[in-house]
């Protein structure tokens, strides 16, 4: 068996332990109800059979007459037949023995659902179900306030998102504020990485407030996804873990008290310009709905490489604009015109409206 169908093969085994154990446990759950539902229904089959012996062959009316006798619903003989002595002493012993059986059946069929918890079950592997026809999503581990919106502005941009977190008494909450996909778990287990669908996702965002777990969980999904295409975002509030995070293998580091500190410093450096301030602000943290922006590097076997933005053409062809380049050596230019040349190491900042940044981004940047 050749090496890369077997490593195929062993992925799809890992992406499908968590699934596996989820069906193992309805089905379990289910096991219980074996019993009582094969007495309701040899309750069934003897009353039916009574009552058609009875009338005949009446099937409809017979099984009809069953089920009322032993629900306790009682609407009287429907029966041709069961108004005799006869079948009046085979109405008494089948409700004797079914009402006792239907009652038994109703309270382990109740308890099954609620106690066993298998509406959640089953839900959770529609699921895992679901998130395995997920493609170019991203998992975020951890559920706080930060999550929630989180996942709210990567909806509105049409991306998916997968969230992994242990505490499964949050299930309500996720459900109530719109979370569609959603693992519970220990993010940096395998299992879970995988049922989340890590193979096929863009990236991860590592939300914990434990430098242990978020150093594991970096690791874990750098070892599972080495490529540069895979990329891990992880939010901190301890300084001393950055450099670790990026030892790990995470692509960008994000300190909270920084990021909102730099957000509020925008504001005040800029008073005098704050409607652009904040629209720059919207767009650069994904609040503004109609505009975007987009960063295109530019290596050496690139088709934009020793060009001019003219030869480019990227304005008529994408309806987006180039605002800006940050230069190899660290410089940004924005006096930008249609002469200016792009060189390998070069990014292009690219302004537009979201339909056509998304057009760009499909076509330029994710080729």
């Amino acid at each position: 068996m050749p090496r890369r169908f077997r490593l195929k093969k062993f992925r799809r085994r890992k992406s499908d332990i968590l699934l596996r154990r989820y069906e193992r446990r309805l089905v379990e759950a289910l096991a219980e109800l074996q019993i009582p539902l094969l007495l309701l229904n040899f309750a069934l089959f003897i009353g039916t059979l009574g009552y058609m012996y009875l009338s005949g062959g009446d099937f409809i009316n017979s099984l009809y007459m069953t089920v009322i006798t032993i629900g306790t619903i009682g609407y009287g003989e429907v029966v041709a037949g069961s108004d005799t002595p006869i079948g009046r002493i085979f109405t008494t012993f089948l409700a004797l023995w079914g009402i006792g059986i239907f009652t038994t059946s109703v309270t382990v069929i109740v308890r099954v659902f609620f106690k066993k918890d298998v509406v959640s079950i089953y839900r959770r592997i529609m699921m895992l179900n679901a998130i395995k026809d997920l493609k170019g999503h991203y998992i975020v581990t951890g559920y706080d306030e930060v999550t929630r919106w989180l996942v709210k502005y990567l909806e509105r941009k049409d991306i998916k998102s997968v969230v992994i977190t242990p505490d499964s008494s949050l299930e309500e909450e996720l459900r109530e504020n719109g979370i569609d996909y959603y693992i519970f778990g220990i993010p940096y287990r395998d299992e879970f990485l995988y049922a989340a669908g890590i193979r096929r996702a863009s990236g991860l965002v590592v939300n914990s407030k434990d430098d242990a777990e978020a150093i594991a969980i970096v690791s874990s999904a750098r070892l599972i996804r080495p490529d540069e295409k895979f990329h891990i975002y992880a939010l901190v509030s301890n300084e001393e873990l950055v450099e670790k995070l990026y030892q790990m293998g995470a692509s960008r580091v994000v300190d909270r008290e920084q990021v909102l500190a730099s957000r509020l410093l925008a504001h005040i450096l800029h008073p005098e310009s704050s409607r652009i301030t904040h629209l720059f602000d919207r767009i650069v943290f994904a609040e503004e709905p109609d505009v975007d922006i987009v960063e295109l590097y530019v290596d050496e076997n690139s088709p934009y490489a020793d060009k001019t933005l003219m030869e480019l053409d990227i304005g008529r062809r994408y309806g987006v604009n180039v605002i800006g380049i940050r230069r190899a050596d660290g410089e940004l230019e924005v006096n930008v015109r249609g002469n200016t040349r792009v060189h390998p190491g070069d990014v292009l900042i690219i302004f537009g409206k979201e339909k056509d940044i998304r057009e760009f981004r499909e076509k330029e940047v994710e080729r």
